[in-house]
């Protein structure tokens, strides 16, 4: 799992493919956490809900994260809006439906 699909972390090759980088963050299905009890990666504007709540990723969330970029693509909004901050960001991804 990639854990941070977010546009900063897609690139377009001159051939016009997207391709996804820094897997700073990612691990795999199974591993153990990164994270201690408390603390979230990951871009606050792209977080799928349950993640911004604190439950492990999923690839169901980088899922979220991929639709989520892509509406911003298309928009050129982030999915919940524009925050000041992480911890507005963070919250709004909590509060959001999934």
């Amino acid at each position: 799992m990639h854990r941070d699909v977010k546009p900063g972390n897609v690139v377009v090759d001159r051939a016009g493919l997207a391709h996804l980088i820094d897997f700073g963050i990612a691990r795999r299905t199974g591993d153990s956490t990164m994270t201690m009890a408390g603390f979230v990666l990951g871009t606050p504007d792209f977080l799928a809900p349950e993640v911004a709540c604190g439950e492990r990723a999923t690839p169901a969330s980088d899922s979220w994260q991929l639709a989520a970029t892509i509406s911003y693509a298309l928009t050129g909004h982030p999915p919940r809006g524009g925050h000041l901050d992480a911890v507005s960001g963070l919250r709004a991804a909590a509060a959001a439906p999934g």
